[in-house]
């Protein structure tokens, strides 16, 4: 019943951003095996800010689909979602707008299938 859930859980984050202005990388799982994943976003902001988790294609030059995350100041939220990739595409976390805040974003993610 829960062989499935046996994949290694993998996790990325990056140092605490200062001022991160929009499109900047804060988080990026790298190239990931065809599959569907369940994914924790992990954010930590000092001011409020709308942030996108980016579904990237396998050449890491086009957005795929993405989900709008909203975290209010001087606050931490935990996100869970759910991706099918291909073979080679990503995910990643960006500021939708610049923000004059200290940003830390982690991505927690185990394949499913």
């Amino acid at each position: 019943m829960f062989s499935a859930l046996t994949n290694t859980i993998k996790f990325n984050s990056q140092n605490e951003q200062s001022n991160p202005i929009i499109g900047q990388l804060l988080a990026d799982t790298g190239a990931l095996p065809a599959g569907r994943y369940v994914c924790w976003v992990l954010l930590t902001t000092s001011a409020a800010g709308t942030f996108l988790v980016n579904h990237r294609n396998a050449d890491d030059d086009a957005t795929e689909d993405f989900v709008y995350l909203q975290v209010p100041a001087n606050d931490s939220r935990q996100f869970v979602l759910a991706f099918a990739l291909e073979e080679n595409e990503r995910l990643t976390v960006t500021p939708l707008v610049d923000l004059t805040a200290n940003v830390t974003v982690s991505i927690v993610h185990q394949r499913l299938s």
